[in-house]
Parts: structure tokens; C-alpha cells; sequence
């Protein structure tokens, strides 16, 4: 029985020799603090653990929210349907709202609810700036159905600061469509000037160059079209001018060809024949 804690003895002592001596501080102070390091590695581990139990707990929580989302949409009558996810909206996790808003927008849409269409995209709108545009159109589609075309040139003006170009762009042909049905033919003009100088990848750049000279005519203002529309059909439409007869309202200015001799046929005698 004695031989055990002397072979344990000469065991440490011949593990201490084998130690270096610069590693010696480092290994008195394991075994001074060696409780306290026990104490922190077992605080870890249940940590580590409490952190598994919570995200298993919450991806459960989750399932059962899409489960019960789920069912929800299910549900075949739309006014149904709407006042059970409206009541879920409140209390539906981060995780799932956006999933909730567009189920609100689609049983709003076959209502054809424009209210709560408005409301279903003001909130899709916050969830994800990627759709900043889309919903943004979408809120303004709504008051426009509604004739609230002044309220829905707003909203769209306001999205307009920190939109990309076709965005922008598309916002811009929004408006000036709203914008002439109200009669403000100055807001379609500073419209069509913008997506002219900014038409992203906008296709119909002609359209807007040949709008934004109808509207400055209505309006008294005529203005140049735009180069970028013009460049390829400068050379050609030069051309024409020049080789073109006068037009009625150069008539007035310009003398014929045959005046010149009708003139002498009155001051100079006729020839003898």
C-alpha cells in the first residue's frame, strides 16, 4: 500500500525534471489557479449548451409560426383569409413578417381592397430596401385607384433620393403619368427632362425626348431635343432641311423660283416673236 504514493512521487519528480525550467512559472500557475480554470471551462460548457438549447427552441418556435402561417393561407376565402393573417400580423416573429405582408397583399389584392394594399406594401416596403421601388409603385397603383393622384405623386417623389437609375427612372414615368392626368403638364415636363438625362436602361428614350417637346409646346416653351436622341439622325435630317421646300409658314418670306421672272415679264417689253 506504501509503494503507491512513492511510485506516484517519483513520478511527478521525474516529470518536473523533464520540464523545463522557463516553463515552470507557467506551470505553478495552472495549479495555483487550476479551480478557477475548471470553473470558467465548465461555465463554457454550459453555456455552449444554453446557446444550443435556445436556437433549438427558437427554430422550433419558427417551424410552428410557418406551420400555423401556413394553414392561414390555406384558408380559400380571401376575406377569411385576410382577418385571420391581420390578426396574426402583431404577434408574427421578425422571421416571418414579410411573409405574413405579402400573404396580406395577395388576399387584399383579390378584394381588390386598394386600402389594405396600400397598408400591405408600406410595410413590405420597410422590410427589404430591395423592393424600395416595387413597393413603392405599389402604394402609389393603390391611391391612384382610389384617385388620390396627388397623394400618390408624393409618395413616389418621396422614395425618389437614393434610388438607382432605372429605378429613379421608372418612379419618374409614375409620375408624369399621374401628373397629366391631373393636368400638371409642368411636373410631366420636369419629368420627361430628367428621364431623358438619366434613362438608366430604359429603351424608349425616344418617347420621352418626342413627349418632353409635345408638353413644352402645350406649355409655350419650345426647347431643343435632346442630343443623345438625335445623334444618330443629325447628318440625314440636315440634309432634308436643306433639300426640303419651304414650308407654309416660310412662304410668307421666301420668294419663289417663278417670281423673279414674272417680275421681268412686267418691267422689261415682251420679245417680237
Amino acid at each position: 500500500m506504501s509503494a503507491k504514493p512513492e511510485q506516484s512521487a517519483s513520478l511527478m519528480g521525474s516529470l518536473q525534471s523533464e520540464v523545463a525550467t522557463e516553463a515552470s512559472p507557467l506551470m505553478l500557475f495552472l495549479i495555483r489557479h487550476a479551480r478557477t480554470i475548471a470553473i470558467v471551462f465548465v461555465l463554457c460548457i454550459v453555456a455552449i449548451i444554453a446557446w444550443w438549447i435556445y436556437s433549438w427552441q427558437a427554430d422550433k418556435t419558427r417551424a410552428s409560426d410557418i406551420m400555423k402561417l401556413g394553414g392561414m393561407i390555406s384558408i380559400s376565402d380571401p376575406a377569411s383569409r385576410l382577418e385571420k393573417l391581420e390578426a396574426f400580423a402583431p404577434q408574427a416573429p421578425d422571421s416571418v413578417q414579410k411573409a405574413v405582408w405579402f400573404a396580406i397583399l395577395d388576399a387584399a389584392t383579390e378584394l381588390k381592397d386598394q386600402e389594405r394594399i396600400y397598408t400591405a406594401w408600406s410595410h413590405i416596403a420597410g422590410f427589404d430596401k430591395s423592393v424600395k421601388a416595387t413597393a413603392t409603385l405599389g402604394m402609389a397603383n393603390a391611391l391612384a385607384e382610389q384617385e388620390k393622384y396627388a397623394q400618390a405623386i408624393e409618395v413616389l417623389e418621396q422614395s425618389l433620393p437614393g434610388l438607382a437609375k432605372d429605378d429613379a427612372a421608372n418612379i419618374r414615368i409614375r409620375i408624369a403619368y399621374l401628373a397629366e392626368l391631373t393636368g400638371d403638364y409642368q411636373k410631366v415636363l420636369s419629368c420627361a427632362d430628367a428621364i431623358v438625362a438619366n434613362p438608366g436602361e430604359l429603351t424608349n428614350v425616344n418617347y420621352w425626348v418626342q413627349k418632353k417637346a409635345d408638353v413644352s409646346r402645350k406649355l409655350g416653351k419650345e426647347q431643343p431635343l435632346h442630343p443623345a436622341a438625335t445623334s444618330d439622325k443629325a447628318a440625314p435630317a440636315a440634309a432634308t432641311s436643306e433639300a426640303a421646300p419651304a414650308s407654309p409658314e416660310q412662304g410668307a418670306t421666301a420668294p419663289s423660283a417663278a417670281a423673279p421672272a414674272s417680275a421681268s415679264g412686267t418691267e422689261a417689253p415682251a420679245t417680237a416673236p
